[in-house]
């Protein structure tokens, strides 16, 4: 069997594709070694406009807040956001396992960025959490419906 020996992507190269992508977004690279991103999404033709900051290094996973609205409301009865890393910097928790650095931040990460936000969408009126994944104050998965 013949092992395809994959490359991740240069800093410039993701920048380039996410400006390609959304060109109405602001990106810059910062030292030669980390992206910063900023663009408003709206998850639906009926949402909320959201602030997206996204960070990068290579070596590291990519960092998403969610900078307007800040913050961010609550489901009723919910103490805490759902699926995030970081509640009080509303960071993001877009994926388990399955984003590396050979794949672009555009195609992959923006994309589940705009299925996390349809998702907490949805949880405002529901209180229940339908996006799937990995609950990390108890590990266990979260069923997708």
């Amino acid at each position: 069997m013949v092992k395809i020996k994959t490359h991740k992507l240069p800093l410039i190269q993701q920048k380039m594709l996410l400006k390609t992508t959304f060109p109405e977004s602001k990106i810059q690279i910062v030292e030669h070694k980390k992206i910063i991103w900023k663009y408003q999404l709206k998850p639906t033709p009926l949402s909320l406009t959201y602030d997206i900051k996204m960070t990068y290094c290579i070596g590291e996973r990519p960092h998403v807040y969610v900078i307007k609205p800040m913050p961010l409301k609550l489901a009723e009865g919910k103490l805490s956001l759902p699926h995030v890393y970081n509640h009080d910097k509303q960071e993001l928790c877009l994926y388990w396992k399955n984003w590396d650095a050979t794949m672009p931040l555009a195609n992959t990460i923006v994309p589940w960025i705009a299925d996390w936000l349809y998702y907490y969408e949805i949880w405002l009126y529901t209180g229940e959490w339908e996006g799937g994944g990995i609950h990390f104050d108890n590990q266990k998965p979260y069923k997708k419906v």
